[in-house]
């Protein structure tokens, strides 16, 4: 996987890792995250099919929040996470500004969560950061 990918070939990309991605959302048109794995591109009012993928998985009780630019989520993300216990995200900026690798990252992230092993989930749990609920 590599360059930026269109919302199609995310699913097809989580579907060869052994996952099912919950239907991809604009952050504009986020209401509640479901359970399970997430993607949502972040981008602006102006240009709503132009931006950038972040992942979200989440649980009854937790979510986890992965930028591959290292960026704290958007309040309208955590508006739309409704957890017991809290948020955590990543604060390790894992791809240069200059390169279009979100979604890739994003999906590799989220089969990382989904196993509980892997190389992104082992740099996510070193560099987290936790908002309280």
């Amino acid at each position: 996987m590599t360059g930026a990918l269109s919302e199609h070939q995310l699913y097809e990309a989580a579907e060869e890792l052994g996952f099912k991605l919950n239907p991809i959302k604009n952050i504009y048109e986020l209401g509640e995250v479901p359970n399970g794995a997430n993607i949502v591109l972040v981008s602006l009012p102006e240009t709503p099919d132009t931006g950038h993928w972040v992942a979200i998985y989440k649980t009854k009780d937790y979510a986890f929040y992965f930028d591959p630019l290292g960026f704290r989520p958007p309040q309208r993300v955590k508006n739309a996470i409704h957890v017991n216990r809290g948020i955590y995200y990543n604060m390790e900026k894992i791809q240069p500004i200059t390169q279009n690798h979100c979604g890739s990252y994003s999906l590799l992230f989220l089969r990382d969560m989904i196993h509980g092993r892997g190389g992104l989930f082992t740099r996510f749990r070193k560099h987290v950061s936790r908002y309280t609920i």
